[in-house]
C-alpha cells in the first residue's frame, strides 16, 4: 500500500516529499469517491479524514518503518553480530587506554569482560576508506573508495560484509548517522536489508524524528546518539524472537566535528563559564586550508577537547543503553560484539587539528573492545592489529567463507602473527593546497614508519616515543626492509574498475557539512 521503505531511503527528499504528496491526494480521492465512506458516520467528520491526510504521507515519507525480510531459519547456534563504529574516536581519549577523564564508564565496564586490543590501527584517517576496508577486508589501495576521485563507488566485483552474512541467512540491519559516507552514495548500504541513513533534515513527523535536535546543523544534518540508539532498540526487540541470526552495523557520529551533544554532556568537562563558540572555531578550522600553520590559543584548544570528550560521553551513555537491551533481550551471551573508531581527532598534536590530514597516532590508532560469543573473562591483546580484520572475523564467527582475497586476518586466530599493518591517508593534503598528496604509516611491533609520495620517510619508536615527538635517523637494515617492503606492496595494488559518478547534490552538501569538501 505504501512506497517501500528501502526504495524510499535512497532517493532525495524532494521525491520521497512527491511521493508523500501523492500518498495524501490517494487519501482524499478515495474518501470523496467512496460512497460507503460518505454516507458512514465517520465520513461525516472531516476532521478524521483530515487526519488522515496528514497521516498517510508521515508514514509513506518515514523512514524508520521498519520493513525486515521474512524470518529464515539459517541453522540454529550461529552467533548474531553487532559492529558499532564511534565515528572520530581516538584511543587515547577513553579511560580504558589511561586517559585521564573518565568519558566512557561503560565501555570501561564493558572492556573488563571482553577484550582490550591496545593497538588497533584504523586502515585510513577518515571515514569512508576505513569503513570500507571493515566492510571488505581490503586495504584503500584495493577497495579504491576514497575521495582521490571524487564520485568513485565501491566496485559491484568487491563482496560486501553484509552481501555474504545476507546470503548465508543473516538478517542484516544498519542504523548510521554519518549519512554522508555510510548511505548509498558510496555502496556501502549493499546487503543490508534494513538500512537507516536518516538525517535530521528529514521532515519530523513522527517523534522519533523529532528527537534531532534543531541546533545539529539543521541543513543536512545527523542524528544524535539518542535518536540512533531508540532506533536501534526498537530493531533489537522486532528481532529478539525471530530464528535466524542478525548483523546489526550501528554508527555514532556526535564525536565528530563540532562536537555537539546535550548541555549534560558538552558542559561535562567544558565549565559552565565557557561561552566560546565551538561550532564558529570548527568552521573556521575547516576553511583554512594551511592546517601546517594553524594558529589556535591553548584555551581553544583546550576547549574543543573537552566539548569532544563530552561528545564521547554522551555516545558512551547510549553505548550503554544498548548494551543493556541486549541483556534484557538475552541476547547479549550469544553475540559478538564489536566496539570501534573509524579514525581520531587532531586537537593540535603536532600543529594539526580535525582529521584526514596526517596519518600520526592521534589520527589512526583507534579503540577495539570486542567481545565474544559467550565470552566472561576479560583479556588484553596487545599485537597490533588492523580493523581490515573486522571482515574476516565476522566472517568466521558466522562459519562463512570469504568471498574474495583480502588483507585481515581473523582474531579468532589462535595464534597472532607478527605483523605489519598500514594506514593510508588519501588525499591527506586536500585540505592544504598541495595537490592531494598521500600519506602511508606502516606499524609493527614498536617501530613507525611515515612515508610521503615523493619518497621521504620518517621512523618513530612507539614504545620510547608514543607522541611521535622523536624521529629516528635509521632502522635495523632487516626492519626498515621489512616496512618499506609492505608500503611497496600498496603502491603496487590497484583498485577494481569502480564506477564513477557525478556525487547527487544531497551527497554533496552531507560531505560539505562534515568538512570533506569545500
Amino acid at each position: 500500500m505504501f512506497v517501500g521503505r528501502e526504495w524510499l531511503s535512497g532517493q532525495a527528499i524532494g521525491l520521497r516529499l512527491l511521493a508523500a504528496v501523492a500518498a495524501a491526494l490517494l487519501v482524499l480521492l478515495a474518501g470523496f469517491m467512496w460512497p460507503g465512506w460518505r454516507a458512514s458516520r465517520w465520513g461525516r467528520r472531516p476532521e478524521i479524514l483530515l487526519a488522515l491526510v496528514v497521516a498517510m504521507p508521515a508514514w509513506a515519507l518515514n523512514r524508520t518503518w521498519m520493513h525486515l525480510p521474512p524470518d529464515r531459519d539459517a541453522g540454529s547456534g550461529r552467533p548474531n553480530v553487532i559492529l558499532i563504529t564511534l565515528d572520530t574516536v581516538r584511543a587515547d581519549h577513553l579511560p580504558s587506554y589511561g586517559y585521564r577523564r573518565d568519558t566512557a564508564p561503560n565501555l570501561s565496564r564493558l572492556a573488563e569482560r571482553s577484550t582490550l586490543f591496545l593497538n588497533a590501527i584504523a586502515p585510513s584517517n577518515y571515514t569512508l576508506p576505513s569503513h570500507t576496508s571493515m566492510f571488505t577486508g581490503l586495504y584503500g589501495s584495493a577497495h579504491g573508495n576514497n575521495l582521490e576521485v571524487e564520485g568513485r563507488v565501491l566496485s559491484p566485483s568487491e563482496t560486501t560484509l553484509a552481501e555474504s552474512l545476507s546470503r548465508a541467512g543473516y538478517t542484516t540491519l544498519a542504523v548510521v548517522a554519518n549519512s554522508a559516507f555510510l548511505g548509498k552514495a558510496f555502496g556501502l548500504s549493499r546487503g543490508f536489508q534494513y538500512h537507516d541513513a536518516r538525517v535530521c533534515s528529514d521532515p519530523p513527523y513522527l517523534p522519533r524524528n523529532a528527537a534531532c535536535w534543531p541546533w545539529v546543523s539543521a541543513e543536512p544534518g545527523y542524528r544524535p546518539a539518542g535518536s540512533i540508539e531508540g532506533e536501534t532498540d526498537a530493531l533489537l526487540r522486532a528481532v529478539a524472537a525471530r530464528s535466524a541470526p542478525f548483523f546489526l552495523f550501528v554508527n555514532f557520529l556526535d564525536a565528530h566535528a563540532p562536537y555537539e551533544s546535550p548541555r549534560s554532556f558538552s558542559r561535562m568537562f567544558d565549565g559552565e563559564g565557557n561561552d566560546l563558540d565551538t561550532r564558529a572555531i570548527v568552521e573556521q578550522l575547516s576553511a583554512d586550508n594551511n592546517h601546517e600553520h594553524w594558529h589556535v590559543p591553548s584555551s581553544q584548544r583546550e576547549h574543543l577537547a573537552a566539548r569532544y570528550d563530552g561528545a564521547i560521553a554522551y555516545v558512551d551513555s547510549a553505548v550503554g543503553r544498548l548494551l543493556a537491551t541486549l541483556r534484557s533481550l538475552n541476547l547479549y551471551d550469544n553475540t559478538l560484539i564489536i566496539i570501534t573508531s573509524d579514525h581520531g581527532e587532531g586537537f593540535g598534536d603536532k600543529g594539526f587539528f580535525l582529521h584526514g590530514n596526517t596519518v600520526y597516532q592521534e589520527l589512526i590508532h583507534v579503540p577495539l573492545i570486542v567481545k565474544f560469543p559467550h565470552q566472561t573473562n576479560a583479556g588484553r591483546r596487545p599485537e597490533v592489529v588492523s580493523l581490515n580484520d573486522v571482515f574476516p572475523t565476522i566472517l568466521d564467527a558466522a562459519s562463512c567463507r570469504s568471498p574474495h582475497r583480502h588483507d585481515g586476518i581473523s582474531w579468532f586466530a589462535s595464534q597472532p602473527p607478527r605483523r605489519v599493518v598500514l594506514s593510508e591517508g588519501f588525499k591527506a593534503a586536500h585540505v592544504n593546497g598541495n595537490g592531494g598528496t598521500r600519506l602511508t604509516a606502516a606499524i609493527s611491533e614498536r617501530w613507525k614508519l611515515i612515508a610521503g609520495e615523493g619518497g621521504a620517510v620518517r621512523y618513530v619508536d612507539l614504545v620510547a616515543s608514543p607522541d611521535e615527538s622523536i624521529t629516528i635517523p635509521r632502522l635495523d637494515e632487516s626492519v626498515s626492509a621489512r616496512l618499506l617492503e609492505s608500503i611497496s606492496m600498496l603502491a603496487r595494488m590497484r583498485p577494481q574498475a569502480s564506477p564513477v559518478r557525478p556525487l547527487d547534490r544531497e551527497a554533496t552538501q552531507r560531505l560539505r557539512a562534515l568538512g570533506y569538501l569545500h
